[in-house]
């Protein structure tokens, strides 16, 4: 130990001493100095930084006897301690402030907010099944909420639900939530929940819900909620070939974000541009504006978007070839999702891993990732990431010559595909079972679809794909005839 930490440690050990000589009541007597002379020298800022010590100076200024007065200070600080921890992305820091204040025995005017706080923290840090727990028991607890906390449980109990693959509830909250939201409320309603529609591939009633919200969000002066929702038209522009389009709304969501300083929704206009330009085959650009994304989501703390964005930039490094870079970080994205019980981070981080050790021949390997997550998926119920994963497995189950199964999954991965808007998806798969028709002497079928691939993934400039498609479909020799 250094001389100077010595002094301090040797200091602090005489200040305790000496504060514990004290009788309580003048400990208490202490600590409401103390709280008066903060409060007379501190400006609002710096009340902010200091509220949770300003916070327990109220509570023992009580000494065991409670003051109103102290109380509500307390109470107050407690508040603005956790919306400042909030708003710096300290997740668990304001967890652990807002459970406090649920646990408070004078918090009960505040508890449902900070409930519902606590469930967002607990979202933030991907521990879903936590948060929907936490958000049911207070919708259904008896207690009459306002309608606006009303709405916010609703809203991020729905988010909770469509993680965790809980599509029933998640529909039976949509209809609470557009049934009576209006104004700002209705247009974050709109936002959010045509993702999950989108998703599970109804695409025109999500379209039509995000269009609404755009509209909501301008007439309302909602500008983060706008840049975030033009994000998601350049997606739906993307998944429908038109990459000019797509192009111009996700730099259009970029540049708003930045200029909002919003730093959650610049990594995730970040991660919708690296979908771009892999969708055209620019891995490495891909990859730089995935790392950029994950090095935010790493510094705000994020970790349901870590996992996400890890698994993003492992998948780029894989498809340059560097196997050893990617398998530590999808590796470490599979981990990360385990702990949280992020299923769908789970799902994905397997996939990834999957076509890993496809492609470096650990073929027992990428099948056990493969067939793990198809386990998942089949609980979650997205058809389009089922669909992703049959393809992806079907090519591995070709690889290893289990033709019979590989058609199987093939054709089922591509029917549930056909749900799915992003056509360079169905192209890419459609090429890769082209190849295992050709061998199996299907050429009229094998014709077809990569008739269908060229004509797709030149549309939207995807040479790097289309190469090796073509590769792959030129190596195969089709079956002798005798």
């Amino acid at each position: 130990m250094k001389a100077e930490d010595a002094y301090i440690f040797r200091h602090a050990l005489l200040r305790d001493a000496a504060y514990q000589l004290h009788m309580p009541a003048d400990r208490a007597r202490l600590h409401r100095l103390a709280l008066e002379i903060l409060e007379g020298l501190l400006s609002e800022p710096d009340l902010d930084l200091l509220a949770l010590e300003l916070a327990e100076h109220a509570q023992f200024a009580q000494a065991g006897e409670r003051d109103p007065a102290l109380t509500q200070r307390e109470l107050s600080y407690l508040q603005r301690a956790a919306a400042h921890a909030a708003r710096h992305y300290q997740c668990r820091r304001a967890l652990d402030i807002c459970e406090r204040l649920c646990r408070h025995p004078d918090g009960g005017e505040f508890r449902p907010r900070a409930e519902i706080e606590a469930a967002l923290q607990q979202s933030n840090m991907a521990d879903w099944a936590s948060a929907a727990a936490r958000l049911e028991r207070l919708l259904s607890g008896g207690s009459p909420l306002s309608d606006e906390l009303s709405h916010r449980a609703r809203m991020n109990l729905a988010r909770c639900c469509y993680r965790l693959g809980h599509f029933q509830r998640l529909d039976e909250l949509a209809a609470q939530i557009l049934g009576t939201a209006s104004g700002e409320r209705r247009a974050e309603a709109t936002v959010t929940l045509s993702v999950p529609f989108i998703e599970r591939g109804l695409r025109k009633e999500g379209t039509a819900l995000l269009e609404e919200g755009i509209e909501l969000a301008r007439l309302h002066g909602l500008a983060e909620l706008e840049a975030e929702a033009l994000a998601l038209r350049g997606t739906l522009c993307l998944e429908a070939g038109d990459m000019e389009q797509a192009r111009q709304w996700l730099d259009e969501a970029l540049a708003r974000q930045r200029r909002l300083g919003n730093g959650q929704g610049e990594a995730k206009a970040l991660m919708d541009l690296s979908r771009l330009f892999h969708t055209q085959g620019d891995r490495v650009a891909a990859e730089k504006l995935a790392a950029e994304a994950l090095s935010i989501y790493e510094r705000l703390g994020l970790q349901a978007d870590i996992v996400a964005a890890s698994a993003r930039v492992a998948g780029m490094i894989r498809m340059q070839g560097r196997y050893d870079e990617a398998e530590p970080l999808a590796l470490r994205g599979l981990d990360v999702a385990r702990e949280l019980g992020d299923a769908l981070g789970e799902m994905s981080a397997l996939v990834n891993l999957g076509g890993l050790y496809k492609y470096t021949g650990k073929y027992p390997r990428g099948e056990d990732c493969y067939r793990r997550a198809l386990v998942i998926g089949r609980r979650l119920g997205f058809p389009r990431m089922m669909g992703h994963v049959k393809a992806n497995f079907a090519q591995l189950l070709h690889f290893m010559g289990k033709l019979d199964e590989a058609q199987r999954e093939f054709e089922e991965g591509l029917a549930l595909l056909e749900t799915s808007p992003d056509r360079a998806v169905q192209a890419i798969q459609s090429g890769r079972f082209a190849a295992l028709l050709k061998q199996r002497g299907e050429a009229a079928r094998a014709e077809a679809l990569m008739k269908f691939a060229r004509e797709v993934l030149a549309e939207v400039g995807n040479t790097t794909d289309l190469q090796a498609i073509e590769a792959a479909y030129a190596d195969v020799q089709p079956p002798t005839t005798a």
